[in-house]
């Protein structure tokens, strides 16, 4: 499916820009420069319109959920970025399947689904993040990731034009897809999702979701970023290998490795992307080093870095 919205109007999207916010808010993180322009998408069309506005008017544009899943450089964004927080969720009775807007977040949905007997997103409730990012970087939880209950995506284009792909099409495999590197200077921009799922007992499927938190034990953690590190040439996990390194207590300025969770990230109060991002080089060179492995980040560094 492919459709033209040339017709759509931006003209009120550069009354409601933001100008010089600090990007630490929006962030995980919680480190990072300014933007050039911010703008927060309540819903879809906000989301197309600002989208559109970017791309009508030569501006570098990212689209944000929960900035869980990015650095922002120190020096800042020099474009717009675009905050989505559209919400919303309909199921399609008598067919297992869920439809949500992209700025929805994992567990909201999952929330939902469980709600109505629907099964197959439970694994994921530890994992945190919104739809859109999920998908983009195909969020997994153990052997379960987002991509084995999705079915297609409708997106928005670097042409702007409304797309529908299929799962298969964005060549989903743990942590990574199709999108981190398709059309990087006017990226395709996820707008809805279609999951199909199945049947069971709502009281199990919640007792899963409690499960899968205490075992992630990091959902309503501040200034943490989850998952930093994988090892896709290896069938070691990456925080075991961190730890055989002597990385597993590795800092950078005041952004450390956390010693339980050593694939991850946390800010330890004040530190900046650039102590973040030297952290993860000086991991994956002491990996490297130690084991002979190459672990491999799973982040997006968004902005100028020196």
């Amino acid at each position: 499916m492919e459709k033209s919205i040339e017709s759509i109007e931006t003209q009120n999207i550069s009354s409601r820009l933001l100008s010089g916010e600090l990007l630490g808010k929006y962030c995980q993180f919680g480190a990072g420069g300014t933007a050039k322009y911010l703008f927060i998408a309540e819903n879809l069309e906000d989301l197309i319109e600002a989208v559109l506005y970017a791309q009508k008017n030569h501006l570098p544009y990212h689209v944000i959920g929960t900035g869980g899943g990015l650095l922002f450089s120190d020096d800042g964004f020099d474009g717009l970025v675009i905050v989505n927080r559209s919400s919303r969720i309909n199921a399609i009775v008598g067919e297992n399947v869920v439809v949500c807007d992209s700025g929805v977040s994992i567990n909201s949905l999952i929330s939902y689904t469980a709600g109505r007997g629907l099964s197959g997103l439970e694994a994921l409730a530890g994992v945190g993040g919104s739809v859109g990012g999920s998908i983009y970087s195909n969020a997994c939880a153990g052997a379960t990731c987002l991509s084995n209950c999705l079915r297609c995506v409708t997106m928005l284009s670097h042409k702007g034009k409304i797309v529908r792909r299929s799962a298969q099409w964005l060549e989903l495999a743990p942590r990574t897809s199709k999108l981190h590197n398709f059309h990087k200077l006017a990226p395709w921009v996820i707008l809805a999702a279609n999951f199909r799922l199945y049947r069971r007992r709502a009281e199990d499927i919640r007792e899963d979701m409690r499960l899968a938190r205490a075992r992630s034990g990091r959902l309503a953690d501040n200034g943490v970023i989850a998952q930093v590190l994988i090892s896709p040439d290896s069938d070691q996990d990456a925080p075991e290998l961190i730890r055989r390194a002597g990385m597993g207590s590795a800092r950078e300025g005041r952004a450390e490795i956390m010693r339980h969770d050593c694939d991850s990230l946390r800010n330890g109060g004040s530190a900046t992307s650039s102590d973040a991002r030297r952290l993860i080089e000086k991991v994956i060179g002491g990996v490297a080093e130690k084991e002979n492995i190459k672990l491999k980040e799973t982040i997006s560094y968004l902005g100028t870095w020196r």
